[in-house]
């Protein structure tokens, strides 16, 4: 039951008890009727209010339900946002430590390259010179090997002269 019931209820006894349950329609009963219907009245107005205060404060409860979900939320979101603030911090310094890693890489590298370069241009070089010393030595040993030749055939040339004298002095001995 309603609250109106209680209120209404209670007027219409104390009404009852006023005109004692008289309904001659006089004056005085008049002025009570109106009394009456301006308090049930008035009684409903407050019940419409009351409810809607209820109404407002039960709203203002889901209403701050929320906000505090929300403070909670933004509390979380806070942390995590500064959660993934260090790790970007973290990531943009391991790139930056990459980047200088790679940077000495590619100096090393191209020194390395240069470093090669000049040795493959060293080794090119001696290359070179054993070649032209080869060349030197290939046309010093066929110069010996003609000398060689030109010395045996000197040395045959001695030793059919020396066979030729040798006939020469047996035959002036034998002969003579």
């Amino acid at each position: 039951m309603s609250i109106e019931y209680y209120y209404v209820n209670d007027l219409n006894k104390l009404y009852n008890a006023a005109v004692g349950n008289k309904t001659d329609g006089g004056e005085y009963h008049m002025a009570m009727m109106e009394a009456h219907d301006n308090l049930e009245e008035y009684i409903r107005n407050i019940e419409h209010w009351r409810d809607t205060a209820l109404q407002l404060s039960k709203n203002l409860g889901t209403a701050q339900n929320k906000i505090d979900n929300l403070e909670q939320d933004y509390v979380i979101s806070n942390r995590e946002l500064l959660i993934l603030q260090v790790e970007i911090s973290r990531l943009t310094a391991d790139l930056a430590l990459r980047d200088e890693k790679l940077a000495l890489t590619e100096f090393k590298l191209c020194n390395i390259d240069r470093s090669a370069r000049v040795e493959i241009a060293r080794r090119d070089e001696k290359i070179a010179d054993l070649h032209k010393v080869y060349g030197e030595c290939k046309d010093a040993i066929a110069r010996r090997d003609e000398k060689i030749a030109d010395l045996h055939k000197v040395y045959g040339e001695c030793k059919d002269a020396i066979a030729r004298r040798d006939n020469d002095a047996a035959a002036d001995l034998g002969g003579g």
